[in-house]
């Protein structure tokens, strides 16, 4: 039986470990022609190797994508190995945490080279080769629930993944004509990044978010990724969905949770004296899952 992704080709960047893999080898066991990408070799050629021996079709880029010669490269080898590109995973990712205080400015750059260029970089070189093909598409943002609440120590980082959402968001609607579907997914997952998180900080978020983080599977993401790739999911885009373990979330973009109007507009004053309507707004608990 035909999987259900036979025959779509499928760029992930970041794909020589954690999450990335994990998409890499459900995408190739449901029928996908997949393009590994990692600027580290070793991990690389380890997801083709077993997707290769698994039967898959993949092949690998070994280089930064976040450098536009990289973007354009890795879109090449996808054309000539495979002869289309039918989605693309920006998956890529590092983190570099400190204090605003504290924080080198090259450890604010290199977040946003990796995180921000890096999308932009391949989805655009991807897109240009989707509206060629004349054909339907998919691209899937990885984001994060830090970039829609915030977390200490990762100001970079979660500007990094707030801007992706607004990439995702923006392109959604931008691409809408060309049947390309945009989406973004943001994960909690037990990779190599959150395994860098010290123990003692883990348990200050209590016992059972810690052993839930840990039981916290990426080939779980992986699944929603292939999903979203998929035709069952072609009338998809524009949403931000999230998986954390064995729960599915789905994010409601910001919306206006309060309007008032003043004829001649709101003064000083004005805000003074709606002081207590705009607190019982803001101590209102958050009313999403995460």
């Amino acid at each position: 039986m035909a999987g259900l992704l036979e025959n779509k080709v499928v760029i992930i960047t970041g794909s020589g470990r954690g999450i990335g893999k994990e998409t890499a080898k459900i995408c190739a066991s449901e029928g996908a022609c997949v393009v590994i990408n990692d600027v580290d070799p070793e991990p690389a050629l380890e997801t083709l190797e077993e997707i290769r021996k698994n039967g898959g079709k993949a092949t690998a880029y070994i280089g930064d994508i976040s450098d536009e010669s990289g973007a354009k490269d890795i879109v090449e080898l996808a054309k000539n190995a495979f002869g289309k590109i039918d989605a693309l995973v920006n998956n890529a990712g590092v983190t570099r945490d400190s204090l605003l205080v504290r924080m080198e400015v090259e450890k604010w750059d290199e977040i946003m080279k990796v995180h921000l260029r890096g999308a932009f970089l391949c989805t655009k070189n991807v897109v240009a080769e989707m509206i060629k093909q004349k054909n339907s598409g998919s691209i899937i943002n990885l984001s994060s629930p830090a970039g829609l609440r915030g977390n200490i120590g990762q100001a970079n980082y979660a500007s990094a993944k707030a801007g992706l959402m607004g990439f995702t968001l923006t392109l959604a609607k931008e691409l809408e004509r060309y049947k390309i579907r945009v989406n973004a997914i943001a994960p909690i997952a037990w990779t190599r990044l959150t395994q860098a998180i010290p123990e003692d900080v883990l348990k200050k978020r209590g016992e059972e978010f810690a052993q839930k983080l840990k039981s916290a599977k990426p080939e779980f993401v992986g699944h929603l990724i292939a999903f979203l790739i998929s035709d069952k999911a072609q009338h998809i885009t524009g949403q931000i969905f999230g998986v954390f373990g064995e729960e599915f979330h789905i994010w409601s973009p910001p919306k206006i949770v309060f309007r008032k109007q003043k004829p001649g507009g709101f003064q000083i004053n004005d805000y003074i004296s709606i002081l207590e309507e705009i607190n019982m707004w803001l101590q209102k608990p958050e009313e999403n899952v995460g």
